[in-house]
């Protein structure tokens, strides 16, 4: 029970991580610092503060919380003698990612995450929450049901969904599975055509709306009394954040009157087949770059560039260690709402909200905001290199000369980032292998997304040659999975500046993707772009973006020795 001591009642969950600054409120009221190797039981609340913390429960399922989040785990345990499991936790505010354990398997009804927006339910899960001007959800796998008062929305893998307030109807956006069939040997123009076609949940099916009465026996169920170990409210934070004094519904059952989430037939994921390993693509200038000799010698050879690892990327590839708002340049690639795709290089002072990249001005306080706005639905950092995703957003930096869009400035539909820590130093002769990146994205030549991969599934590595400021280049190999089919990407990219690549790449798909060809989109061909950073050239990081059948492949990726 919530009420027993701590070393009495039955373990829910135990810190793995936690950088400083955090602490547990327990049931009581007493406040400790969070620390690793600690166990949280039902009724304790976890305030992150500047902190970062990761969890794994007692059914196995891991939790990783922003900083400035509060997380109360109302009754989560396993089942025992006349104790069945549960798996109820309220976000109060703030933003995690979880992927779920045994609790809610058999039994969806035994797992809820409730929020101030809404009710979120599993089908056996990984996703991301975020509470920042309402709710944002993102599944990567599994599926989730979210439920307020306008409804109940299956939200399933390669799915988004943004609520602004408890009464307000999601706004969801999901992949189009169907796009490009594996082998279908459709045309470019069939395949498009098929994607017009093709239905889509953003708002063509409203969820099912209630009747005043309907409304209030919802509202009466969400604060309905907590069942077993859900104990008392837990005190509020000490930075002021609010905490719900009504504890989640006993059960996952919509009220008298709501229609139950509508289920989506997920498609199973193809398996690719292996791709040929084509030979270096032509760069910029139709040939591909030959190594300058550098001053005092020739440049050493390239070595061969290692395939990318097989198998399914790492569930926790890196710990999180959110960098501090300071001077810096923000490399992205932005897909705009007018189907214009370019590379974004914006060098200001950075600010960030934990891992999360907020904003790019000119200067410390003041100056032009050179990227803002955006809805960040990835945020990553390593303490090195920090990377993510947004949803619109806005950028006005003047482009490069051989970017598509020639006014420099763009309201983005998507955007994928990078930017390091530390500052790199030459030479620069290494060998390196990804280890995440952003969800890919396909964006139709009017600037909708139709596409969103999943996180970390892009991957590949690459070999950097800068012997000297001038006169180097990079070899890669990467491959990029969407739904039913795989690109594949090689090539070699020739030094810019004195720590930046860029290049053209052969660009293959094992489905239908490349069936009228795939060119590089970000300006004479180019497909890549990137950067090498942090302190002793420690980090490196990658924007793609290729036209296919449907429109622009865009995203990022981060790689390490």
């Amino acid at each position: 029970m919530a009420g027993m001591a701590h070393g009495q009642a039955r373990p829910s969950a135990t810190v793995l991580f936690a950088s400083e600054g955090g602490s547990i409120i327990g049931a009581g009221g007493e406040r400790r610092p969070v620390q690793q190797g600690m166990t949280l039981t039902s009724g304790d609340t976890i305030d992150t503060g500047g902190a970062t913390v990761q969890l794994r429960m007692v059914d196995g399922a891991m939790i990783a919380l922003r900083p400035q989040t509060t997380l109360r785990l109302d009754a989560y345990h396993v089942a025992g003698e006349g104790v069945e499991e549960r798996g109820y936790m309220r976000l109060i505010k703030g933003g995690l990612r979880t992927v779920s354990g045994f609790i809610g398997k058999a039994n969806p009804d035994n797992y809820r995450m409730e929020t101030p927006v809404g009710l979120i339910g599993i089908r056996g899960t990984e996703y991301t929450a975020v509470l920042r001007d309402g709710l944002t959800v993102n599944v990567t796998s599994g599926r989730i049901a979210l439920c307020n008062d306008s409804g109940c929305n299956d939200v399933a893998r390669g799915m988004s969904a943004f609520a602004a307030s408890r009464t307000s109807q999601p706004t969801i956006s999901r992949l189009v599975s169907t796009a490009v069939p594996a082998g279908s040997g459709q045309s470019g123009t069939a395949t498009t055509a098929g994607v017009a076609n093709a239905p889509v949940a953003d708002a063509s099916v409203p969820p099912a709306r209630l009747a005043a009465n309907e409304v209030q026996g919802y509202l009466q169920a969400l604060a309905a009394p907590a069942s077993e170990e859900a104990g008392p409210a837990a005190p509020a934070p000490a930075d002021g954040g609010g905490v719900l004094t009504a504890p989640p519904p006993g059960r996952f059952t919509p009220p008298p009157g709501m229609a139950a989430p509508v289920p989506v037939v997920e498609p199973e994921p193809a398996v690719p087949a292996p791709a040929p390993a084509p030979a270096p693509a032509p760069g910029p200038g139709g040939t591909a770059p030959a190594p300058t000799p550098a001053p005092g010698g020739a440049a050493p050879a390239p070595l061969p560039v290692p395939p990318p690892r097989p198998g399914t990327p790492p569930s926790a590839p890196f710990v999180e260690s959110p960098l501090p708002s300071s001077a810096g340049t923000v490399m992205a690639v932005s897909s705009d709402r007018d189907g214009s795709t370019q590379v974004v290089s914006a060098t200001g002072q950075r600010t960030f909200d934990g891992t999360a990249l907020t904003e790019v001005r000119e200067r410390a306080g003041s100056g032009k905001k050179l990227l803002k706005d955006g809805a960040a639905v990835q945020t990553h950092s390593d303490g090195r290199i920090a990377w993510g995703r947004w949803t619109d957003g806005k950028h006005d930096v003047k482009g490069s000369e051989d970017d598509d869009d020639e006014g420099g400035k763009g309201r983005a539909r998507a955007l994928h980032y990078f930017t390091f820590a530390g500052t790199p130093s030459l030479p620069v002769l290494k060998n390196f292998q990804s280890f995440a990146s952003t969800a890919t994205t396909i964006t139709s030549r009017q600037g909708q997304v139709l596409v969103t991969g999943a996180e970390n599934a892009a991957s590949g590595s690459l070999r950097v040659t800068f012997p000297g400021p001038i006169g180097g280049f990079a070899t890669f190999n990467l491959t990029v999975p969407v739904p039913d089919q795989t690109y594949t990407l090689t090539g070699t990219a020739a030094q810019t500046g004195s720590f930046g690549f860029a290049g053209g790449a052969l660009i293959t798909s094992t489905g239908a993707g490349c069936a009228a060809t795939c060119t590089g989109a970000l300006g004479n061909g180019v497909a890549v772009r990137g950067m090498v950073g942090d302190t002793g050239s420690a980090r490196a990081g990658l924007l793609y973006g290729f036209r296919n059948n449907l429109g622009v492949v865009s995203g990022a990726i981060v790689f390490k020795p």
